[in-house]
């Protein structure tokens, strides 16, 4: 960390540059009598800055950030601007004047009110000034720190530091409290009763529904003899008996899921997300069981259906922390990789350096000594990313790991995770941390529907209950459709019902250029990606409702009150 000028300095400097080389040329004593006081100005204003540097090197100013008053940081909602406290403390004896405070923040941030410029601190003293930000995603994003920046007096050179306040926000999708929770999603042969519903259930209860033919998976107990023998076929007995009715959202986490327009806009994840959120709060107030599994190639998380008050509570910390996968099979950086960003994160944040060790192996190596040639040691660091002594890493986040969990652990981070427990200290310390690592670029082909399948295979394993299935999937990167129709038969043959929401892809895909231009580029291009896109789609929803199964597109305007209407006019067609 050294002073350097800011564009007033370098402007003066220049100008004393020129003054003292006129006045030495020319013989214009005035002119270099000039050049040397912008000279002595900027060496008085270097000396006066030498005490918020020290200030600096030191660490002694000191940024606390808290929630406004009567707010909480875990209930912060996306999309709506959110006020945090910042508390600047001073403490040397040195005035730090001219401060500004730039913020290093999660991804999905955005500032909308920046922090006040130009802030005077005399020593040991304190101010307090709001900044505000918000977050175009849903999740658990954090505010890592501040760069400091000091200026003298005059404005003519500055020296700055970073300030690690690592601060974990917490952002829930905005759907609470919108119209959804006066809808409800009917299933066939089911009558609405607040929550406690008739639903086909065999072998037991008090009303006899139906006689029917004997499919895979009736019991033993529910076939009717005398109808069997009379018809000569094997005939069961459905009895009607009230029961809550049992949900289950599957939500497709995967990289194609995630794509669309990152910005200000909602992507298909983001909007996913919100609708699952809705639903799931729908279902809950009606007092129904509901249990969410999320999934890409594999099973992520699983939070098994349960009516209780605690239950949207878990299904919303899952789906905060969707987006903040750090599972090896799902993310794109390896166990070295990330080794070596979190050995960059250390440098900025705790000042500690895991470089030097490995340098000086590699230096001693070819005879050379660290401290008498820095340069080739910059050089080899950024020739070889391999010289940090990863080793050193592994056993200071193995010591510090208790702590820090102590500090930073989210329900949002593991709740419905069953491989949490598996992840490795670095990659722990990561998620803990807010170190973002990013989720694989690329699905690969074939390996989402045996997600899919995977999901029906363990709802099956979990309850013997029929179930509404309802899956959220855009069924990109699916090229086995007759993979899934294996699952989805055998889910309909242990009487499940099942329903799939499909975002459309390009829908979530801003148009560049002129939108009206039928001539426009970028809107040729978007013409046949859609028309492809669409096509695709087509074929796979065709093998699904072949089954009966619907399959309902929607775009990111579809809200789940419009959304349950049509399902549910395709559900009672079918």
């Amino acid at each position: 960390m050294n002073p350097y000028l800011t564009g007033a300095g370098r402007a003066l400097l220049t100008s004393a540059i020129v003054f003292v080389a006129v006045g030495v040329i020319g013989g214009l004593w005035p002119l270099l009598l000039l050049g040397v006081l912008q000279v002595l100005l900027l060496a008085l204003s270097y000396h006066a800055l030498l005490g918020s540097s020290l200030a600096l090197e030191r660490r002694l100013l000191v940024v606390e950030v808290g929630p406004e008053e009567g707010a909480d940081l875990n209930l912060l909602r996306t999309g709506k601007p959110s006020k945090l406290a910042l508390r600047v403390h001073n403490r040397s004896g040195a005035t730090l004047r001219g401060i500004v405070l730039t913020p290093h923040m999660g991804s999905a941030l955005e500032m909308v009110e920046p922090v006040p410029v130009n802030i005077v601190l005399p020593g040991y003293s304190a101010v307090q000034c709001d900044m505000t930000l918000k977050s175009t995603l849903t999740g658990r994003w954090f505010l890592h720190g501040f760069k400091v920046t000091v200026r003298d007096v005059l404005g003519l050179i500055a020296v700055g530091e970073y300030v690690a306040t690592p601060t974990a926000l917490k952002f829930m999708p905005d759907v609470f409290g919108s119209s959804t929770r006066a809808l409800s999603l009917r299933r066939s042969r089911v009558r609405d009763r607040e929550g406690i519903h008739k639903v086909r259930q065999m072998g037991f209860g008090t009303d006899l529904r139906e006689l029917r033919d004997h499919q895979h998976g009736d019991p033993f107990r529910a076939i009717a003899w005398k109808a069997t023998a009379r018809t000569g076929r094997l005939m069961v007995k459905d009895y009607e008996s009230e029961m809550v009715l049992g949900t289950y959202l599957c939500l497709d986490v995967s990289s194609t899921m995630r794509g669309g327009n990152q910005g200000g806009g909602r992507n298909k994840l983001e909007h996913a997300v919100g609708l699952a959120t809705a639903y799931a709060d729908l279902i809950s107030r009606n007092n129904d069981r509901i249990g969410l599994i999320t999934f890409d190639e594999k099973i992520h998380g699983h939070i098994r259906p349960k009516d209780n008050k605690a239950q949207m509570r878990q299904i919303l910390q899952h789906l905060i922390g969707v987006r903040h996968i750090v599972d090896e099979d799902l993310t794109e950086y390896t166990d070295v990789e990330i080794s070596e960003l979190l050995a960059r994160y250390l440098l900025v944040h705790e000042r500690l350096d895991f470089r030097r060790k490995a340098v000086r192996r590699r230096m001693a190596a070819g005879g050379v000594n660290i401290d008498q040639d820095k340069q080739l040691a910059r050089e080899i660091l950024e020739i070889d990313h391999n010289a940090y002594d990863l080793d050193l890493l592994s056993e200071w986040v193995a010591s510090v790991l208790k702590d820090e969990k102590r500090r930073f652990d989210d329900p949002a981070l593991h709740m419905g995770v069953p491989n949490y427990k598996r992840l490795t200290p670095v990659r722990r310390f990561c998620h803990l941390r807010g170190v973002e690592i990013p989720y694989r670029v690329e699905t690969r082909l074939g390996q989402k529907e045996r997600g899919l399948v995977q999901c029906f295979e363990e709802i099956m394993a979990h309850t013997r209950e029929s179930h509404l299935i309802l899956v959220i999937t855009d069924l990109c990167g699916i090229m086995n459709t007759e993979l899934i129709v294996r699952g989805l038969r055998l889910a309909q043959s242990r009487r499940h019902s099942v329903a799939f929401i499909a975002p459309f892809t390009p829908d979530y895909v801003p148009l560049q250029g002129d939108q009206h231009d039928p001539t426009s580029r970028q809107r040729i291009i978007h013409e046949l990606f859609s028309v492809a896109e669409g096509e695709e789609r087509q074929q796979i929803s065709k093998a699904i409702e072949g089954l009966g199964i619907p399959v309902i597109q929607i775009g990111p305007d579809d809200q789940l009150p419009g959304i349950l209407r049509r399902l549910n006019s395709t559900m009672r067609r079918r």
